[in-house]
């Protein structure tokens, strides 16, 4: 029983470090966003990456045969990093 107590109390107190940690960062989102996303720099048929508030353009030099993938992963990427939702 304070096996259980203890572990719930450990859990709260990540959470709300969490939280804390969340409210401190003022950032505008793009700057977040373009952090989340530097990786999208690398791929070669990736032209640009623009940020638009909650929106995520990217523009592209040729279709790759995983072009679902990298957007799905991109718009993944972008929402845990504003904990909200995104568009790409």
């Amino acid at each position: 029983m304070l096996r259980k107590i203890l572990m719930m109390l450990v859990c709260m107190g990540g959470l709300l470090v969490s939280a804390e940690s969340q409210a401190l960062d003022q950032r505008p989102p793009w700057k977040i966003l373009d952090e989340a996303l530097t990786y999208l720099h690398g791929v070669p048929e990736v032209a640009w990456v623009k940020f638009d508030g909650h929106r995520v353009l990217i523009g592209w030099r040729a279709i790759p045969r995983k072009f679902a993938k990298i957007n799905k992963t991109a718009a993944r990427n972008a929402a845990h990093a504003l904990h909200n939702e995104v568009t790409v």
